[in-house]
C-alpha cells in the first residue's frame, strides 16, 4: 500500500533537462477475512439477540452480502433479517475496513427478536471489490423439538398388501420415534410389522411403520410420535383402502398469454395410485 502516489519521469542530457511527467499510481487489495464467523454456532429455539459479525477488509472498499444456505438475504425483503454494515479507512489512501452484522430481527419473529427452529443452516458473509472476493462461512444449529414436516396424513393399501406408514419430523438433537395405536405402544414384531428410522437431511428424519400383510383391522389410526430434550412431536397418519384420488388444491393461473396459460396445483392424496394423472378443462365464462 506504500508504493501508492505520484510518480515523476524527468528527460536529461548534457544539454539539460527536460520538462518531466507524472503518473498517479494506485494500489488496489482484493479482499481478505479480518474476522470471520465461527465454524459452528449452536442456540435453542427462543433464544434472543442473535448477531453474526464479520470484518473484512480491502482497496477499494468491499461490500459486504450475507446469505443463508446460498441465497442472498434481502433485508429490503425480510421480516426477519436486519443488516448493519459500516466502512473504515478512506477508500483510496488506505486498504478500508468494512465491519458488517447480520441481525437476526423482524417482525416475522416471536417478540421480534427470537431465534426460530428455520434459522438452522449455512450463513456466509461476502466482500467484494473491483479485485476480488473472500468468504467466510458457519453452521448454525437452532435446538428444537420435533416438527411435522410430511405433506400427506394418509397412507392406501389393500387387503393382503403391505403397508409402509412413514411419518417425517424435523428436530435437533436428532429423535426418538414411537408408534401408538389406541394409546398403546406398537412393538417391532418381526414377522407381522417392522419399524425403521432414516435421515433424510441435517434436521430432518423419516420413521416408517410397516405392516407386512393389511387386515381389515389394520384401518385406521397411527399414532407417530418424535421426541428429544426440547419436546414432543407427534401426528396421525391414517391407513385406509385404495381409492379415488383427492381434489387437488391452490389451483392459478401463473402465466398468461394470447393463446396459452402456466397453470399450477397443489396434488393432495393419491388414494393410493401413484400413477395419478391429471385432465386439464375448459369451459367458457357464462356457459
Amino acid at each position: 500500500m506504500s508504493s501508492a502516489g505520484q510518480y515523476f519521469c524527468q528527460p536529461y542530457n548534457n544539454y539539460g533537462k527536460g520538462l518531466p511527467v507524472s503518473v498517479q499510481l494506485q494500489v488496489v487489495q482484493e479482499p481478505r477475512i479480518v474476522s470471520g464467523l465461527s465454524n459452528q454456532v449452536i442456540r435453542k429455539a427462543g433464544d434472543t439477540n442473535l448477531n453474526l459479525t464479520c470484518l473484512g477488509m480491502g482497496k477499494p472498499n468491499p461490500t459486504a452480502t450475507w446469505f443463508k444456505d446460498g441465497t442472498e438475504i434481502d433485508e429490503s425483503d425480510s421480516d426477519f433479517f436486519k443488516i448493519k454494515t459500516s466502512d473504515q479507512g478512506k477508500k483510496f489512501s488506505e486498504s478500508g475496513k468494512v465491519v458488517s452484522t447480520l441481525i437476526f430481527f423482524g417482525s416475522g419473529r416471536e417478540g421480534g427478536n427470537h431465534v426460530r427452529p428455520w434459522d438452522s443452516g449455512e450463513y456466509t458473509c461476502q466482500f467484494d471489490n473491483s479485485v476480488g472476493r473472500a468468504q467466510s462461512a458457519m453452521a448454525l444449529k437452532v435446538e428444537h423439538s420435533p416438527i411435522v414436516s410430511h405433506r400427506q396424513s394418509k397412507v392406501a393399501a389393500d387387503l393382503g398388501e403391505s403397508a409402509d406408514i412413514s411419518c417425517r419430523m424435523k428436530a435437533f438433537p436428532a429423535p426418538q420415534f414411537q408408534w401408538e395405536r389406541d394409546e398403546i405402544p406398537i412393538s417391532n414384531s418381526g414377522r407381522i410389522n417392522n419399524r425403521s428410522i432414516k435421515q433424510i437431511s441435517d434436521y430432518e428424519y423419516e420413521s416408517t411403520f410397516t405392516i407386512w400383510k393389511v387386515k381389515s383391522d389394520s384401518y385406521g389410526e397411527y399414532v407417530c410420535k418424535a421426541t428429544n430434550n426440547m419436546g414432543v412431536g407427534e401426528t396421525i397418519v391414517k391407513l385406509v383402502k385404495k381409492g379415488k384420488p383427492e381434489s387437488p388444491s391452490k389451483l392459478q393461473a401463473m402465466e398468461t398469454g394470447a393463446n396459452n396459460m402456466v397453470v399450477t396445483w397443489t396434488e393432495n392424496f393419491n388414494g393410493g395410485m401413484n400413477n395419478t394423472s391429471f385432465k386439464l378443462q375448459w369451459l367458457e365464462q357464462g356457459s
